[in-house]
């Protein structure tokens, strides 16, 4: 049995904002919206996609640092 929610639950009780769903189709990202509404959800479900993801979290660590 999957506990997504109870999963994302528990990241946003540890402090995690930022969720990425990798793949196709968006369902984790849809439950990570409604569970973490505060938060920001994505879906890269292509290889272009991907780098977009890995570019925006280059450029958070970058704010973080």
């Amino acid at each position: 049995q999957v506990r997504w929610r109870q999963t994302v639950d528990r990241m946003v009780a540890d402090g995690v904002t930022r969720f990425v769903e990798l793949g196709p189709g968006t369902v984790l990202t849809g439950v990570a919206k409604r569970q973490a509404p505060d938060g920001q959800a994505i879906s890269a479900a292509t290889p272009n996609a991907l780098d977009a993801v890995v570019s925006a979290a280059r450029d958070v660590d970058a704010l973080d640092a």
